[in-house]
């Protein structure tokens, strides 16, 4: 019950942070997952019937980005998580480094036996280091700036040497979700309702 209610709390923290203050916040449970490894798919407690929409991102604790929604049906909706090789095609991300600008790249692909994911096109010159922890950029539109992904545990160099590639690990367990949040942006003119 102990971790329930500290999962419960954090939850409760991103309501309120001010760095998602754009945005209308959905709490949602887990109430099935696909077995299948390549199909990394769950289902949450909540559809469209409240307010729930395709394309949506979907995070946990911490602002750990775990995916999207894929499929909102009227009571119940499906994430797929950014393990689902479907998903991470293209998530523009950066690296914030304590001094300088930040860092570009994208994710693109990841490794189940590894439970890494890939983040590529990082210009060649760029000082990428372990360690550093790759957010999401906020310039396609589809997931807010700043939302946590991962960690970066490798560096190298692209078959060309034209660009730099790391492999990062997830910032969320995503073996062990029960509690997420739903993000949508509000509209620019609407009234602020009550999250």
């Amino acid at each position: 019950m102990t971790a329930q209610n500290k999962t419960l709390r954090a939850q409760l923290g991103l309501k309120n942070d001010p760095k998602l203050s754009d945005f209308r916040k959905y709490s949602a449970m887990m109430i099935g997952r696909t077995v299948d490894q390549f199909n990394q798919l769950l289902t949450i407690d909540k559809g469209r019937v409240n307010g729930i929409e395709d394309g949506m991102p979907v995070i946990t604790s911490g602002k750990r980005l775990i995916g999207s929604i894929t499929k909102a049906s009227s009571f119940t909706s499906k994430v797929s998580l950014i393990s689902d090789d479907q998903n991470v095609n293209q998530i523009s991300a950066v690296i914030q480094p304590k001094k300088g600008d930040p860092i570009p790249g994208m994710i693109e692909g990841y490794d189940q036996n590894k439970d890494l994911l890939y983040f590529r096109k990082i210009p060649i010159k760029a000082k990428v280091q372990k360690g550093q922890v790759v957010i999401t950029s906020g310039l396609s539109g589809k997931y807010p700036e700043g939302l946590v992904i991962g960690t970066v545990t490798k560096v190298t160099t692209d078959q060309y040497g034209l660009t730099k590639a790391a492999q990062v690990k997830p910032a969320a367990n995503l073996n062990d979700l029960s509690y997420v949040l739903i993000l949508e942006r509000k509209a620019s003119v609407a009234s602020d309702e009550g999250d």
